[in-house]
């Protein structure tokens, strides 16, 4: 696929699928990071401080897709 082919496209990615894609995330940080630690590469506090912060991500998005399920369709369908 060449670079640019979505070069300034506006891609819109559904809330559910963020949210998927930051839990792949997260299991993926949970595997590598300690392997990262132990070779030296990054330090505990390192690994432990990116791991929150996405913890964080994925608890805004839940905040925001439960916050989403109060409106009424339309607004939803809108998105």
């Amino acid at each position: 696929m060449p670079a640019d082919l979505f070069e300034g496209a506006v891609v819109r990615v559904r809330l559910r699928d963020q949210i998927a894609a930051v839990q792949r995330e997260i299991g993926m940080r949970r595997t590598v990071y300690p392997r990262r630690v132990q070779s030296g590469q990054m330090k505990q506090a390192a690994a432990d401080r990116e791991i929150a912060a996405m913890e964080a991500v994925l608890d805004t998005l839940r905040e925001v897709e439960a916050g989403a399920a109060d409106e009424p369709a339309e607004t939803r369908d809108a998105r």
